[in-house]
């Protein structure tokens, strides 16, 4: 993984050189390859037809029918507008949070400060395809069949570290008055300067999560990994090169 390093400080970051594209098309169109005596003509028509159908539905997006299926929202969801959508599974009935969680939103949104009745939901997609988790959601399955995407990273409008967005686990997102979508989660501590200067700002460590804060949910950037950090070190043994004198006795 050295070499990304060196890769980054030459060409800057990986996605503006990556060849996973062009390496996905290839895949695509060798699959559609039928005649093996011309395999070169075949894949010069099967990428003639693709372009001639992508041509298609760039000027009417209604006769692609599979981009139409993945317009359709799924069941029981709930559309907030500009690509953020609630996803299930919910709660079926509104459950009282805990007094300190009420407290919290009722400050947010500045109402009276009482009881609070909410239901959990588990997913957002949002306007980027990706789906943003929770633990109300994640922590009913085992870890190891899961691949963890309840860390968010929030917008620079909804908060900012030094400048920077804010990282964020979620613990639920929820439904208050007038289709106004939130979620409750910790943050976790602004990076390390020092490796985030050495890394020329690819390589966030962070400690946490730590505090609890209630945000926006319309306010979340992007789904990313926060894995835990193992730092080691090379090392090894210095191994004696001298070589033993052979026995010249014979073999039985």
């Amino acid at each position: 993984m050295l070499h990304l390093v060196l890769g980054v400080l030459r060409l800057g970051p990986p996605c503006n050189y990556s060849q996973w594209m062009i390496e996905r098309c290839i895949g695509l169109l060798v699959q559609e390859l039928r005649q093996l005596s011309n395999p070169y003509g075949n894949l010069s028509e099967r990428a003639l037809l693709r372009a001639q159908l992508n041509t298609l539905f760039a000027m009417s997006p209604k006769l692609d029918v599979k981009a139409r299926k993945a317009e359709r929202l799924p069941q029981y969801s709930h559309d907030l507008g500009k690509g953020f959508v609630l996803l299930r599974c919910r709660d079926r009935y509104a459950i009282r949070v805990e007094p300190h969680i009420a407290v919290g939103i009722c400050s947010h949104l500045r109402l009276k400060i009482g009881d609070v009745r909410l239901k959990h939901w588990a997913r957002m997609r949002l306007p980027n395809g990706q789906i943003a988790r929770s633990l109300f959601g994640e922590a009913k399955l085992s870890l190891q069949n899961i691949r963890c995407s309840r860390v968010v990273k929030l917008h620079p409008i909804a908060g900012t570290t030094n400048g920077r967005p804010r990282i964020v686990s979620v613990a639920y997102f929820f439904l208050a008055a007038d289709n106004h979508a939130l979620a409750i989660g910790t943050e976790f501590s602004p990076p390390d300067e020092a490796l985030l200067a050495q890394s020329h700002g690819m390589v966030w460590s962070l400690k946490g999560p730590e505090e609890m804060i209630i945000f926006e949910a319309t306010h979340i950037q992007s789904v990313v990994g926060m894995p835990g950090l193992e730092l080691a070190t090379l090392g090894g043994y210095q191994e004696d090169d001298t070589e033993e004198l052979e026995d010249d006795k014979p073999e039985l």
